[in-house]
């Protein structure tokens, strides 16, 4: 069996066929995609507490169709941001929070003429001073991804590496900084405070 995703990826399952084709059959049989699509939380338990949390962690689903309106504006960023000579982005954010960028980059790697993207997903020292290493902070835009706008890890590589632009000389350090969060979360507040250059 082989599982087409799209132009560039095939999955062969070699000894595993008989099982993802089982499981592909069983799918199709409880339109568990069809259910995916409508939010239906009874996929993942039948508490209703937990199908309110679920319905509200699926937005990622209507994503590419509520983005599609912001589009001009990230372009707009982007395109700033490498104009400026921005040499690398790093994307302060765990689990989630940076996981598809990762995948992104895994996928498509750096674009000629754009920056670098690192990905900062640890608070491990010696991954933090190997990523440091490699930057002119005078030239790097830190992106700070938080859904809760809580995760302590993200907001420490944030006060760690604000605080290095700004004994850098940074006139406005803020400048050298974006957030991804919720509406309303206190990284959306920090970000505010300390005149984070944009707010996602």
């Amino acid at each position: 069996m082989e599982t087409t995703m799209n132009s560039n990826v095939q999955a062969f399952w070699g000894e595993y066929e008989k099982t993802v084709s089982r499981w592909v059959g069983r799918a199709q049989k409880q339109m568990l995609l069809k259910r995916l699509w409508e939010k239906d939380p009874t996929l993942w338990t039948s508490d209703p507490e937990a199908q309110k949390l679920i319905v509200s962690r699926l937005g990622w689903l209507s994503l590419p169709e509520r983005m599609e309106g912001a589009l001009p504006e990230l372009l707009a960023f982007a395109d700033e941001v490498r104009k400026e000579g921005c040499a690398h982005v790093v994307l302060l954010g765990m689990g989630g929070a940076g996981l598809a960028s990762w995948v992104f980059q895994k996928v498509y790697g750096n674009k000629p003429g754009c920056p670098e993207l690192i990905l900062l997903d640890s608070t491990d020292p010696e991954q933090i001073r190997d990523v440091e290493g490699k930057l002119d902070l005078q030239k790097t835009l830190f992106i700070v991804s938080s859904k809760s706008g809580g995760t302590i890890e993200s907001l420490s590589l944030f006060k760690y590496f604000f605080e290095k632009v700004r004994r850098g000389g940074e006139e406005k350090p803020g400048r050298r900084f974006a957030a991804i969060t919720d509406p309303g979360t206190s990284l959306e507040e920090l970000a505010k405070a300390h005149e984070f250059r944009k707010i996602f």
